[in-house]
């Protein structure tokens, strides 16, 4: 069963006492709130999402607040979504000073913000980086173990590319290949690096490494990576340098996604 968004119920709904979670963000990002929204309801989770509150008069301020304060009222939560646009409103601040003294407060950042600099107000709340760290606040919050939720359809896999989150979040993909075989060469790895561009970061080593350090930058990278794209052809497994970048991956728990060439390859094809 889905969860549902809150915004028309009455007080004497049953649902009422249990998680809804208030999505606190900036118009200009609706369209990537909506979509983590919904995935949240996908996830049975209910939300106040405003966007779909038809109630509000948005040219009267005191409809807004009124919205506003109800939404809250019936919300567990308060997740903020938090981008560029969202560091400049007014109103998501407020939000968050209303809902500071009772309702458990969550920062998610959007793609490319993951690193920036959050104000005073933000740096008191947890914050959420990357869908991986939002799988989890879901499956502790639903006390259900992440791999059920997604066996169960109702969350994916942090590195799924069919994620609606894929090019919401970020996501950091490091590649590992070898050309030794004849079956890469640059060409199709800048193909490789293409079809994951909606990645916060591909890395590719024969592409990307322009450092002095190269084994510095490689160890950079892993160490960064959210999940390792082992590109299997014939020799792969003969390389030293897959092998290592496989002990690396599994010693630091990152996520090994492993795809044949004649998968990748037949992935390129879709996509151009």
């Amino acid at each position: 069963m889905l969860g549902l968004n809150r915004y028309y119920l009455n007080e004497s709904y049953d649902r009422l006492n249990s998680i809804c979670i208030f999505i606190s963000h900036q118009k200009k990002d609706s369209s990537d709130a909506k979509k983590i929204a919904d995935y949240l309801m996908v996830a049975e989770l209910d939300v106040y999402f405003d966007e779909y509150d038809q109630n509000i008069d948005r040219s009267n301020p005191y409809s807004v607040v009124n919205a506003i304060k109800v939404g809250l009222k019936r919300s567990t939560h308060l997740l903020c979504i938090i981008s560029q646009n969202s560091l400049e409103s007014k109103w998501v601040p407020w939000e968050i000073g209303y809902a500071y003294d009772n309702k458990i407060l969550v920062g998610l950042t959007l793609r490319d913000l993951s690193k920036s600099f959050l104000p005073e107000y933000l740096q008191v709340i947890q914050i959420l980086r990357d869908t991986k760290s939002l799988n989890e606040f879901i499956a502790q919050t639903l006390k259900s173990p992440s791999d059920r939720l997604v066996l169960e359809g109702r969350m994916r896999h942090y590195y799924d590319i069919q994620s609606p989150l894929w090019n919401v979040l970020d996501m950091r993909l490091f590649v590992s290949y070898t050309l030794k075989d004849g079956y890469l060469d640059t060409s199709l790895l800048l193909k490789v690096k293409e079809l994951y561009k909606n990645c916060d970061s591909c890395y590719i080593d024969i592409i990307d490494n322009d450092s002095i350090d190269k084994q510095g930058r490689v160890e950079q990278e892993l160490q960064s990576a959210d999940a390792l794209l082992l590109i299997e052809t014939p020799m792969a497994m003969q390389s030293k340098w897959v092998k290592y970048e496989l002990d690396v991956a599994k010693k630091r728990n990152i996520v090994i996604i492993k795809s044949d060439i004649n998968k990748i390859k037949r992935e390129i094809c879709k996509h151009r």
